[in-house]
């Protein structure tokens, strides 16, 4: 049995180790998007009856990922972020928030400091 832990901020890009076992059956998180469900035919809820070979989550402190791992199942994680990764990230939500809106859009130096 195995447990795929995905990066919460990309889930949809899974480890290359795990790309062969989610073929088959799997049970994934409430956490994950609804494209897993779609993506894989026979996908099921962590919280349904009896366990999947394989658990697909984002989330490592979830109950079933705990349980799993706690039970010795096998553990394939997606690669820490890369050094800098997270200040890519800043900016970007930065950018999007100073140019989400046409008052933000219209706002010079000038504006702002009245």
């Amino acid at each position: 049995m195995t447990v795929v832990l995905v990066d919460p901020r990309r889930p949809s890009l899974v480890p290359v180790e795990a790309i062969e076992l989610l073929r088959g059956e799997v049970q994934y998180t409430e956490e994950m998007p609804v494209v897993v469900p779609w993506s894989l035919p026979a996908a099921r809820p962590a919280h349904s009856k009896g366990d999947a070979p394989v658990l697909l989550s984002s989330d490592a402190n979830h109950p079933a990922v705990t349980a799993r791992l706690a039970a010795g199942d096998r553990l394939i994680s997606a690669p820490d972020s890369q050094r800098g990764e997270r200040l890519v990230d800043a900016v970007a939500m930065m950018d999007k928030l100073r140019t989400a809106g046409p008052w933000e859009s219209e706002q010079t130096h000038d504006s702002l400091r009245r």
